[in-house]
């Protein structure tokens, strides 16, 4: 917005079901060099890439967000710490969960 208050560029459109509306964004060098060779290696486009990044990234943190669990958390777990992790994961709100997602002693 301008310090009017009125916005910049053109109106922003709903997009229509089973429509394909073209996102234009900007990328650093670096990512379209990734992007354009990972396009290469699947036989995608630069465009079909993309899209399928964006939507596998969308599909991960609703993942992470269904899970109850931070990509701090997740990144703990990977390394070895998965205790926080996995009482999270149980139901944080269940404290019976939590004490089954722990290892059991024996």
């Amino acid at each position: 917005m301008t310090a009017a208050g009125k916005p910049i560029g053109r109106p922003i459109k709903p997009a229509l079901p089973g429509e394909r509306p073209s996102l234009g964004l900007k990328v650093t060098a670096a990512t379209k060099a990734l992007i354009e060779a990972l396009a290469r290696a699947s036989g995608r486009t630069q465009s079909q890439e993309a899209e399928f990044l964006i939507e596998r990234c969308l599909q991960y943190d609703r993942a992470l967000m269904a899970m109850r669990i931070t990509e701090r958390e997740l990144s703990a777990a990977q390394a070895g710490s998965v205790a926080p992790a996995r009482g999270r994961m149980a139901g944080d709100d269940d404290p019976r969960a939590a004490r089954m997602a722990r290892p059991h002693d024996g």
